[in-house]
């Protein structure tokens, strides 16, 4: 459950506001942002799945009905990621009281031809009734962050979204072919200073 403190403020507070609690009691792979309803102040965490090892079926799950992936699929990149053998695949989300509001992951490749440009960020999604609050923003901060932290500074992203990323950081890398599918899709590239 969500703590609530008595604070007035907007939708959601500024990026500033976001804190990583390395020092704090809880895991140090939890990141909260803070969420507003009415008066109150929710707190709502990042949690890297590495740390949560008893998440990953709902996990799985969520995801597997987000993006219609094989629910198998999603349950072997988790536990290679469980089993810690390299800093890839890696699964990250975002939870309210226990439900989970938003996810991504990074893997080697996100179903495209350019097999050169890896790790990839996978799978970013955010319920509906939880979009335009800063949740996949926190996601893919944490996440860079993260993956830095672990040796890798340079991450790639395929989407066929054509501004949302930038406001993030990512920069249009170039065009890709979309695996098995007819279509490109727009390749980005984020490199955590």
């Amino acid at each position: 459950a969500g703590s609530r403190s008595s604070t007035r403020g907007s939708a959601w507070t500024s990026e500033s506001d976001t804190v990583t609690c390395k020092r704090a009691r809880r895991s140090p792979a939890r990141s909260f942002f803070v969420h507003w309803e009415g008066e109150d102040a929710i707190d709502c965490g990042i949690i890297r799945l590495a740390d949560r090892p008893d998440m990953k079926a709902a996990a799985a799950q969520w995801f597997h009905e987000k993006w219609g992936v094989p629910l198998a699929a999603y349950l072997d990149s988790m536990e290679a990621c469980l089993r810690g053998e390299s800093p890839v695949p890696q699964w990250y989300i975002a939870a309210e009281a226990g439900r989970i509001i938003g996810g991504l992951g990074v893997i080697d490749n996100d179903f495209h031809a350019r097999k050169d440009l890896t790790p990839n960020v996978c799978a970013v999604y955010t319920e509906e009734d939880r979009r335009c609050e800063g949740i996949a923003g926190a996601l893919l901060r944490f996440a860079c962050a993260d993956m830095k932290a672990r040796g890798v500074d340079t991450l790639y992203l395929a989407t066929d979204h054509r501004s949302f990323y930038k406001r993030y950081g990512w920069a249009f890398f170039c065009m890709t072919q979309e695996e098995g599918g007819p279509g490109l899709l727009r390749l980005y590239v984020h490199r955590e200073p």
